[in-house]
């Protein structure tokens, strides 16, 4: 059985492909790793996966069900890329959903933002903070529970 199909996935930034019609599937049981140079797509093709980027088109499925439909699917599954990557939400809204992704209530979310430096980008875009505060952010994330 495949634990992971990936179909046709494509992602594509205005008139930019950084990834067109890929396809694979991963068994049950086996180990795979991504080799490729720079710009190949290997970051872009593991965020579909984990969901923190969603396709242009084409679709992945964890033990049957789309990503794209099923947030909670990546309750057990974790990515740590070289670089943080954030998807287009707030501050506020990004760590509410992380949250959520690991039971923690949205109460004591807030509480530990409204406790922490990032209180004064709760309103701002994850995308638009500078290097050393989303690591920062990263940490905090760790640091959530």
């Amino acid at each position: 059985m495949n634990i992971i199909n990936v179909n046709k996935i494509t992602k594509r930034y205005s008139n930019k492909y950084a990834l067109n019609n890929v396809s694979f599937e991963v068994k049950r049981g086996t180990i795979h790793g991504f080799i490729g140079p720079n710009g190949a797509g290997k970051t872009t093709t593991l965020s579909i996966i984990t969901r923190l980027v969603l396709p242009t088109s084409g679709d992945v499925q964890i033990e049957g069900k789309s990503v794209r439909n099923n947030p909670d699917f990546n309750k057990n599954l974790g990515f740590v890329p070289a670089e943080p990557r954030f998807p287009d939400l707030s501050v506020e809204e990004y760590l509410l959903e992380c949250g959520y992704l690991r039971d923690i209530p949205q109460e004591e979310v807030l509480q530990k933002l409204a406790n922490s430096p990032l209180q004064q980008f709760a309103d701002k875009n994850c995308r638009e903070l500078s290097t050393g505060w989303k690591k920062f952010y990263k940490f905090f994330l760790w640091k959530l529970r």
